[in-house]
């Protein structure tokens, strides 16, 4: 932020002194950045593109992931697992595995061990086996978030327009997919409902 003296000389002055103090902070920077980088003190030139973010220490990793998605019986009987299936693909999730599959009621309570002892967890299970469902594993950077990011709100009714949840779901329970919520989840997640050699890498 630059404060203007009356004086033109003054404000001469302090436009310098803000600018030089600019450019001190971005050499800094920079300096940081070459130690990041020992093999190639020489390249920061090469690395132009690179954002401030990372220049100044601020770079997010983004972990390779796996996660679990459960088409529902809604977006199975509503043929909507083509068009979102298409969402996460066109977000540059990678296809693992992929099934068509029957929740049996050994499974659904395992699966909803958190609301098994709950009044309206028959409710769910009826919902759960109105037809099969699809089993999807997702592998991406950021998997787990992003996909729970593309589906929005567990409740549909709160869930953004722009969300598959908001534009396609009707409810709480009616709400296109399950995900997994993060990492312990997703691998206990893919386990339950992929046998072992379903689960692909190419």
């Amino acid at each position: 932020m630059y404060v203007f003296r009356t004086s033109l000389h003054g404000q001469t002055s302090l436009l310098r002194d803000a600018e030089e103090n600019h450019n001190q902070s971005k050499m800094q920077g920079i300096s940081r950045l070459t130690q990041a980088f020992p093999a190639h003190p020489d390249d920061f030139a090469l690395h132009s593109h690179l954002s401030l973010s990372v220049i100044f220490g601020n770079a997010h990793h983004m972990a390779t992931e796996t996660t679990l998605i459960l088409f529902k019986p809604d977006c199975v009987q509503k043929n909507l697992s083509g068009s979102v299936l298409d969402r996460f693909q066109k977000e540059g999730l990678t296809i693992r595995g992929i099934k068509m599959m029957t929740l049996s009621d050994e499974l659904l309570a395992e699966h909803y061990a958190h609301v098994a002892d709950k009044p309206f967890f028959p409710e769910i299970v009826a919902f759960m086996q109105k037809t099969p469902v699809i089993a999807l594993a997702l592998e991406g950077e950021d998997a787990i978030g992003r996909v729970r990011d593309l589906l929005g709100p567990t409740n549909s009714k709160e869930a953004p327009a722009g969300t598959i949840r908001g534009d396609l779901g009707e409810d709480m329970m009616t709400n296109v997919c399950h995900a997994s919520d993060g990492p312990e989840t997703a691998a206990a997640e893919l386990k339950r409902f992929f046998n072992e050699g379903e689960i692909f890498s190419y």
